[in-house]
């Protein structure tokens, strides 16, 4: 929520050339978000040091970043609002990316598996702790009745292949009734 970081952000994005690619917006959790928008990946960086904890975090850190990028109640505050979220904001299909503190993979993962998420995996720091958590929310399951089917329509339930001319086995493209 700082608009100095945001722009730090912005430059950072142009400095790798994603230009229009990412979009960085300013606000709390999911409140720059337009209700109809969907996204296929979300990345956040939230604080998710524990208040108590804040005075024993190493002096580079703790003097560095300012204190509202590291500390949020008992760490999982914003946590939680992003994972719970996060399934009405992701495209079908789309992923979740947060950074976590050292112990809180699995509140997370319980809070992700909770909210609906699947694929579920907690990938660890360069000193070997957990650091990121990574969720999908999974793909619709689209079902076509076959009555409704129509002569080289899209396979819905599939990843996008088209059902060949005179298909007429009333099987989906798994072969599934």
């Amino acid at each position: 929520m700082s608009p100095d970081a945001l722009q730090v952000a912005r430059e950072n994005a142009a400095t790798l050339g994603l230009g229009r690619r990412v979009d960085l917006r300013l606000g709390d959790a999911y409140a720059p978000v337009a209700p109809h928008e969907r996204f296929d990946l979300i990345v956040s960086n939230p604080p998710y040091v524990a208040a108590a904890e804040a005075p024993a975090l190493a002096r580079e850190v703790r003097d560095f970043e300012p204190h509202g990028a590291l500390v949020s109640g008992d760490g999982l505050d914003l946590l939680r609002r992003l994972i719970a979220g996060a399934p009405a904001i992701l495209k079908s299909g789309g992923w979740l990316a947060l950074e976590i503190g050292a112990t809180q993979a699995e509140p997370v993962r319980g809070g992700l598996l909770a909210a609906g998420l699947r694929d579920v995996g907690i990938l660890r720091d360069l000193a070997g702790r957990d650091r990121i958590a990574l969720a999908r929310r999974p793909a619709a399951e689209a079902r076509v009745r076959p009555e409704r089917r129509l002569e080289g329509a899209p396979c819905l339930d599939g990843p996008g292949g088209v059902r060949p001319r005179g298909d007429t086995t009333g099987k989906d493209c798994h072969g599934f009734e």
